[in-house]
């Protein structure tokens, strides 16, 4: 039914050694400068974010759980209060960032939609 015959061609490729040889190297380095680099110094960050809180800082954990340091521990621990009277011991290397604590804004500054009173 297939008429057709593929003409396979018995000549190599030329210079195709030398190619070859040079491309994981070049690929190696694209994986190290895309992907590992990268990844060490997030890596690092964070380590130096987790070593600058202390007691009373408020962070947020890497779960999601907002709340505000209590106590810290010596082995890697720190205790948590989510809650008023509720703290969870969570590792250290949970603590994903602090959180700036949010400033409350002055409600008698805020404009009403009322036109102003005329005596």
């Amino acid at each position: 039914m297939f008429s057709t015959v593929l003409a396979v061609s018995a000549a190599p490729a030329s210079g195709g050694g030398a190619t070859s040889l040079l491309i994981y190297p070049v690929i190696f380095l694209a994986i190290y400068f895309l992907m590992i680099r990268p990844q060490r110094a997030r890596a690092q960050r964070a380590r130096a974010i987790q070593a600058t809180v202390s007691v009373g800082t408020e962070v947020i954990t890497t779960a999601g759980v907002y709340g505000r340091i209590v106590a810290e521990n010596e082995d890697d621990t720190v205790l948590l209060e989510i809650a008023p009277g509720v703290p969870i011991r969570i590792a250290r290397a949970a603590i994903a960032r602090p959180i700036e604590p949010v400033v409350a804004e002055d409600t008698a500054a805020v404009d009403t939609d009322e036109p102003p009173a005329t005596d």
